[in-house]
């Protein structure tokens, strides 16, 4: 097997086990022919690894995962420390041997301080923090929907009344106002006053990785360009010469910066992966949407608020009877969706938005 099928191979098994474990628990998963053999993986694994190491693993994956801890924001910071060592060592050289009348540093150095910055603000910044002293500045912000949140609940972990679109997160063991996830890279909350920063920050963060895909493979082909590799000839299995191939270019290329091509390589699988991520937040953003309000269930009936907005815009056009309930039920899936400009002033001018708030209540 030759070096491209196997790079192939492992991008191709590096995709399925991601689909795999961001879907696992939807329901094609779960039965059918891929369920039982998710069953028999996991009875094999447990006769071949002892009970207790497993055990111990997903003991300190929960920990990791469900607690407060630094472990992540270092590993963010390490590989971000690392691709640019390898951006200064060997991706800049190549670049002004082969264009030296160029710039090549201006634009990653933009980016990469854009990305500390909103990622810093990530880290530091409050969510939205309801507590003793702050409770009384958000319970009004947004009126209760009767569906997802009821007037008069209180939360039984912060002995408060839960203003609307607020929720306790188990992982920092507080409320947060308009809160979206708990996010383990940042090691905080996302929530009503940071959910602008963290959507920048992942836009960013794609800018870094796509700026550096282009970099890279300028260099990779500056550097086939300028030695005609091209134009060159190999030794074949029977000792004829033919014409180079793309595979094999691509292995000499592995083989002689190494480096390069599996930061290539990495960036590519990356992007599409955080871009759809980011995507999703900027849908929820425009949508005056969180994912706590995607996901949560009212009433034992799956209450999808996203899609409520798309299934609202396609039946504006149908001529249906509504009784008074659906009605009331449609205007209260829309309830926070006040149009596309206010709502991106409402997440990205937040402490305004606040402010003015108060001064009409």
């Amino acid at each position: 097997m030759d070096f491209l099928n196997i790079v192939v191979l492992y991008v191709l098994g590096f995709t399925i086990c991601l689909l795999l474990y961001l879907c696992a628990d939807s329901n094609f998963l779960k039965s059918g022919p891929i369920g039982k053999l998710r069953k028999l993986s996991w009875k094999l694994l447990r006769h071949i690894v002892p009970w207790n190491w497993i055990e111990a693993s997903l003991t300190q994956a929960h920990i990791l995962l469900n607690s407060r801890n630094q472990v992540f924001r270092v590993l963010f910071g390490t590989m971000m420390v690392l691709g640019h060592i390898e951006f200064i060592l060997d991706i800049v050289p190549m670049l002004y041997r082969f264009v030296p009348d160029e710039n090549h540093v201006v634009i990653p150095i933009f980016l990469v301080f854009l990305n500390f910055y909103f990622y810093h603000k990530c880290c530091m910044e409050d969510p939205g923090i309801i507590n003793a002293k702050t409770v009384d500045r958000y319970k009004n912000v947004y009126p209760y929907d009767g569906r997802m949140f009821k007037s008069g609940v209180t939360c039984v972990t912060c002995h408060l009344e839960k203003p609307a679109r607020s929720k306790h997160c188990s992982i920092c063991d507080r409320c947060v106002h308009r809160f979206d996830h708990h996010c383990i890279w940042t090691n905080n909350d996302v929530g009503g006053l940071n959910h602008g920063s963290f959507v920048l920050f992942l836009l960013s963060h794609i800018a870094i990785m796509v700026n550096g895909v282009r970099m890279a493979s300028r260099s990779l082909y500056l550097y086939t360009q300028h030695y005609k590799l091209m134009q060159t000839s190999v030794m074949a299995p029977d000792g004829s010469m033919q014409s180079i191939t793309l595979t094999v270019l691509f292995q000499h290329l592995f083989m002689t910066f190494p480096r390069i091509v599996f930061m290539l390589v990495s960036f590519a699988l990356l992007i599409p992966m955080v871009g759809t991520f980011a995507l999703y937040h900027v849908f929820l953003i425009s949508a005056n949407q969180t994912t706590n309000e995607r996901y949560k269930r009212v009433s034992n009936t799956d209450y999808n608020p996203v899609e409520s907005v798309i299934l609202n815009n396609r039946t504006k056009s149908r001529k249906t009877t509504k009784t008074r309930a659906d009605e009331k039920t449609r205007r209260t899936a829309i309830t926070y969706d006040r149009g596309l400009l206010i709502n991106l002033y409402e997440v990205f001018f937040t402490k305004t938005f606040l402010s003015n708030n108060r001064k009409h209540k």
